[in-house]
């Protein structure tokens, strides 16, 4: 976290600090919320993504991803003393001119989404649960 925070201060947060008690209660299951990473990563684009995993990976950090933070399980979208990747900033929703490719970004939830889309009278594939998050249910 150390290595990480002096190269990106800005979307790193450590255990004590008023976004890391934020981030941490945003989770919809207790297993989650108990799982306590050494830090909470907040990336506000894949330039940021990128320079994060390349840090766990010299360091050989465990880590795990929060998309919408739904998974029952403690692990899922959470770690213990690892990284945890946070994409609710990454919540883009772009439609191509012509209409017929829309970008979604993993930070979204399918409620998000489906609410910019419907007043363009389009609509995507997505989740029934409108809450659930897009990385996760699309990666499973």
């Amino acid at each position: 976290c150390g290595l990480l925070s002096a190269i990106r201060k800005n979307i790193v947060s450590v255990s004590g600090s008023q976004n890391y008690v934020e981030q941490q209660n945003r989770y919809w299951s207790a297993q989650q919320q108990e799982t306590l990473p050494a830090c909470r990563v907040t990336p506000k684009n894949a330039v940021d993504v990128a320079i994060s995993l390349l840090v766990t990976k010299y360091l050989d950090c465990p880590f795990a991803v929060k998309s919408g933070g739904h998974a029952a399980f403690a692990g899922a979208s959470n770690i213990q003393g690892g990284l945890a990747f946070d994409l609710s900033n990454l919540r883009q929703v772009e439609v191509s001119r012509d209409r017929a490719v829309t970008k979604v970004g993993a930070g979204n939830r399918w409620v998000d989404v489906y609410s910019q889309l419907d007043p363009l009278g389009l609509s995507v594939i997505g989740g029934r649960v409108a809450d659930i998050g897009v990385g996760g249910l699309t990666l499973g």
